[in-house]
């Protein structure tokens, strides 16, 4: 897998770069955000792309549109704490990850990222869909890596946690409603989180 980081801090890229070429990855690191726009423009391709939110010069919110239009996704690295406006707000990274993590963690969140890309899989739900490469909402609200996996758990009626999953259930919530779906993510006693028919509001 190529892959790119796009990083400030010079510790963090290293021991990232060590960790991810361990596993025969290429890792490709640099530190501003003209440094990617200058990898783009001059081809190099990439599978996947790490991203630091406060990168200098260039910040990754506006790296999202010139990375997705190569259909590189995109993993950002936040210090904040994950809410249901971020995951609400354009334009949308694949995922997002806050400070601190362990490396684990972003291991394998760039698997689930990475294998979701290359799938070709449609999750519904009577007249809700999501195209699980594309990582877009009855063809046009752009989801999260979070929310496919949310919604994939609710279809096939698995146990979700409200204290791990609170802000993509929010998220996905506001995107029903933006699409006027008369369905809802709610917790039920007796069977925890469901998708249901709610009347119109």
């Amino acid at each position: 897998m190529k892959i790119l980081i796009a990083e400030q801090d010079r510790d963090f890229s290293s021991a990232f770069s060590i960790l991810f070429g361990m596993d025969s990855d290429t890792v490709t690191v640099v530190y501003d955000g003209t440094q990617v726009i200058s990898r783009l423009e001059n081809g190099q391709d990439f599978d996947i792309a790490v991203v630091d939110e406060s990168l200098p010069r260039i910040n990754a919110k506006k790296l999202l549109e010139p990375l997705s239009a190569r259909n590189i996704p995109v993993i950002v690295l936040t210090s904040e704490k994950l809410t249901a406006s971020k995951l609400t707000a354009s334009p949308l990274a694949n995922e997002y990850i806050s400070l601190p993590f362990l490396p684990a963690e972003l291991a394998g969140l760039i698997k689930s990222v990475s294998d979701k890309k290359k799938s070709k899989e449609k999750l519904e739900f009577e007249d809700i869909n999501i195209s699980v490469p594309d990582f877009k909402l009855c063809g046009s609200i752009p989801v999260t890596n979070g929310e496919i996996e949310l919604f994939g758990a609710l279809i096939r009626h698995e146990q979700v946690s409200g204290k791990h999953m609170g802000p993509y259930i929010s998220a996905l919530n506001a995107k029903l409603e933006r699409l006027n779906k008369n369905t809802r993510i709610k917790y039920l006693i007796d069977e925890g989180y469901r998708m249901v028919k709610i009347q119109n509001e």
